[in-house]
């Protein structure tokens, strides 16, 4: 049976703004294998990006949406679908508050979502960009709409031995349409800051500096400091230390230990990351986890 960790409240993701630490939220919803479903959104704002470990798939049954997904942004009106890499930051906003928002998210790991992809290769174009999406027809919602929902109530039942199955049939009936719609956005804007991005997630446990990241794509650290701070809101050295931190969440989330964590993410000493920690999540690695046990 699947481990499945699920924090599903808003209250849960926005300890990064009460704390005022930056412009990302890091909280756990969207961290394991997770089937989400809601139509009661209406005039929905997310004021800050926020990020997670897996992939993100929405299928939006209805509503006008506003995608940014890091330096991409897209107009898109329901139903359509849209998918999100892990640790991109990305964020929406309703368009149209008259018409509800009614979606289904989907989250995958990695290593979950590898052998659907083997069984179904021609959806791997969906999962290779920063952001990847397109509208759908009234008749292709109506087909996708009963396998959301199976996925969606085989998951609340706590069904996860066959929660995977049920979302590799969702794709499915996705690679069916794929040919026949058109893609609205794939990729970004700036391709040069996606690649950064990645470049960070890879070599966290590194210490990063911005003049010499900024260096290793051929720009200038002013550029590099420009470009973070007009599409995320944070100094490139504030984006980086939350990335430390939520990477570290994760490892410490799949049974990590403090100093090998630590180790990992970057930090140079366990007390120093035990105090940023604990800056940035209001309580200590220890606590976290115990927390986890818990619930």
């Amino acid at each position: 049976m699947l481990s499945v960790s699920i924090s599903s409240t808003n209250e849960d993701r926005v300890f990064v703004e009460e704390r005022k630490r930056g412009s990302v939220w890091y909280g756990d919803s969207g961290d394991a294998l997770l089937v989400q479903r809601s139509n009661s959104m209406q005039d929905f704002v997310m004021p800050r990006y926020h990020m997670h470990r897996t992939f993100e798939i929405n299928f939006a049954v209805s509503g006008h949406a506003e995608l940014q997904s890091c330096t991409h942004t897209v107009q898109l009106k329901g139903p359509f679908v849209a998918v999100h890499r892990p640790y991109i930051p990305h964020r929406l906003r309703m368009t149209d508050g008259d018409e509800p928002y009614f979606r289904f998210i989907f989250n995958l790991t990695e290593d979950l979502l590898t052998p659907v992809i083997s069984w179904i290769p021609s959806i791997s174009p969906m999962f290779e960009h920063t952001l990847f999406a397109f509208e759908l027809t009234g008749e292709q919602r109506d087909r996708l709409l009963p396998r959301a929902e199976e996925a969606f109530r085989l998951f609340k039942r706590k069904q996860y031995d066959i929660v995977r199955p049920a979302i590799a049939m969702v794709l499915a009936e996705m690679s069916l349409v794929l040919g026949k719609v058109q893609v609205v956005a794939a990729g970004g804007e700036i391709r040069y800051l996606e690649e950064v991005l990645q470049y960070l997630i890879t070599h966290i446990s590194e210490k990063l500096i911005c003049s010499e990241v900024a260096a290793k794509f051929f720009i200038s650290e002013s550029k590099l400091t420009h470009d973070f701070k007009k599409y995320f809101g944070l100094a490139f050295n504030q984006y980086v230390m939350q990335l430390r931190v939520k990477m570290a969440k994760d490892m410490l989330a799949r049974g990590e230990n403090v100093m090998s964590t630590a180790k990992a993410c970057g930090f140079c000493s366990s007390s120093y990351f035990i105090s940023i920690f604990k800056s940035f999540t209001g309580v200590t690695p220890g606590e976290f986890v115990s927390g986890l046990l818990s619930e």
